[in-house]
């Protein structure tokens, strides 16, 4: 529920699942993401660069993420070994571990953002990420000149995802170097900073205010929004309208969710209600708001 970090941290709920995201073997001690399928090279995986790793001084979570780091190094997939990296500082993060989370971020713009690359960096997304992590990693220039480079590529991002919000990302995240602020921003801040946040929040004036979906949609925010599917209406206006200013409060008390990833950042929820005569199963998304129940 809410907004993502600037380096794309998912919002609660989905982040309370992250240690799910990578599986161990509890014979050989090897880590992998839990849907990927890598050959990895077990030579590596005995030797004693990597056994070490198993006793570091981490959480459990981020110590999984810090070897599948390590083991993407070797392999020679940056992005992947970035992506492990980050997680590891958000586990940092959950626990406490400051220093530990600032070196991690270190690690993953180094990965994102390799010497012999300079800031010719692939993929725009990466990019708004990589500046994020060099800014809470205070390489507050390096941060500055990534953005800088690109503010001009933002078209490459594709149809699928808001230039206009990632350019406010950018200039945002400028202002903060700036200051020297090493602080976690969301999405939010940066709605609130340009004042779109008030906006966004405006009561419609009138019915025909009202934008029914479009199925065949894109997402105006892409990743860089709290998510949520974009599905057909076929209530008149008015009756939208009374959906919109209506609060159904559900009294659930069950804490074991199951959860099925739809899209990026977003996914679907669903949990088990026991009642006095029947079984009641509520599904939400992640804006809390529940779009289906069956008993």
């Amino acid at each position: 529920m809410g907004y993502p970090d600037l380096d794309l941290r998912p919002a609660p709920m989905r982040r309370d699942t992250m240690k799910f995201w990578v599986i161990e073997c509890p014979e050989c001690r090897c880590v992998q993401k839990a849907d990927g399928r890598e050959k990895v090279d077990l030579e590596f995986i005995r030797s004693g660069e990597y056994r070490a790793l198993i006793h570091a001084l981490l959480p459990d979570t981020a110590n999984r993420y810090h070897r599948l780091a390590v083991l993407m190094v070797h392999m020679g997939k940056h992005n992947e070994a970035a992506e492990a990296y980050r997680c590891a500082a958000w586990d940092c993060d959950d626990h406490g571990y400051d220093r530990e989370a600032f070196r991690f971020r270190e690690r993953a713009a180094d990965q994102y953002l390799p010497e012999r690359y300079e800031y010719g960096i692939a993929d725009v997304q990466d990019g708004l990420c990589c500046v994020d992590l060099l800014r809470r990693s205070r390489q507050f220039y390096r941060a500055g000149e990534l953005a800088d480079s690109l503010l001009p590529r933002l078209d490459e991002a594709g149809p699928e995802n808001n230039r206009e919000m990632m350019e406010k990302v950018l200039k945002f995240q400028k202002q903060l170097c700036a200051k020297g602020d090493v602080v976690c921003y969301t999405l939010g801040a940066v709605l609130a900073e340009f004042g779109d946040l008030e906006a966004e929040a405006e009561e419609p004036e009138s019915e025909e205010d009202i934008e029914l979906g479009d199925s065949d949609a894109v997402d105006p925010w892409g990743p860089w929004g709290p998510g949520g599917e974009v599905t057909e209406a076929e209530e008149e206006p008015s009756e939208v309208k009374a959906k919109l200013t209506e609060e159904i409060q559900y009294n659930i008390t069950n804490t074991d969710y199951w959860f099925k990833i739809v899209d990026f950042l977003q996914q679907n929820w669903g949990v088990i209600e026991s009642a006095e005569d029947k079984i009641i199963v509520y599904f939400f998304g992640d804006t809390a708001s529940v779009f289906r129940e069956f008993n």
